[in-house]
């Protein structure tokens, strides 16, 4: 009697079973690495968009307080606010006549008495500090002994009292137009201040 072969497995199909599993088997791997790298990539972007962030804001800080370290004080305060001037003006001047009269008060914010030593402009030769007097029956004008602000004190230089004189203007003051001065003070320095030309409310000064 002859023995009846039995099926062989067919080879081909099983070789390509084989494969199609380890396929598979990299696919899971490689869909789970990059569900954790993935992950880690995500993380660094949110974590360099976050630094740039924090660099400009500190950036955009630096240049603010630059800028207010550069920002100029105002001119008519002293340093610590020692003395502010008030007020300023100066009166004007007809042609042919070389010499005006500038007004302004000083407040002397302080607890030391200070005192004006001298002033300038480069609008006249010289300027010094003047005060009416009563010599007789006669107002007079002369120069001023000196001029001291006491602590917490305010003086005024006004038309009648004490105020600035300008001599040799080299060109008339006109209205509108403003004539830079300097007032040196013996603790506080010196101080630069504008005064606009104009004209008292009354029409006329008499210094």
């Amino acid at each position: 009697m002859r023995k009846s072969k039995k099926p062989q497995k067919n080879s081909t199909t099983a070789t390509h079973k084989r494969r199609n599993a380890f396929a598979a088997l990299r696919t899971m791997r490689g869909a789970r690495a990059c569900a954790g790298g993935c992950g880690n990539e995500v993380d660094d972007t949110r974590s360099v968009a976050r630094l740039r962030l924090s660099i400009m804001r500190a950036f955009f800080i630096a240049a603010a307080f630059a800028l207010a370290a550069c920002t100029p004080a105002a001119e008519t305060e002293a340093p610590a606010g020692r003395l502010e001037l008030r007020d300023a003006w100066a009166a004007p001047t007809p042609g042919g006549v070389n010499v005006s009269a500038g007004y302004l008060s000083i407040v002397n914010g302080s607890p030391e008495a200070d005192r004006l030593v001298s002033a300038s402009s480069p609008r006249a030769g010289r300027v010094e500090v003047h005060e009416m007097a009563m010599t007789g029956d006669v107002m007079q004008m002369r120069p001023a002994a000196a001029l001291e602000i006491a602590p917490g004190a305010e003086v005024a230089l006004a038309p009648g009292g004490m105020h600035l004189m300008f001599y040799e203007i080299s060109t008339s003051f006109a209205e509108g137009e403003e004539v830079p001065v300097t007032l040196t003070f013996e603790h506080a320095g010196a101080l630069d201040i504008s005064l606009p030309v104009r004209r008292p409310a009354g029409g006329h000064t008499t210094h």
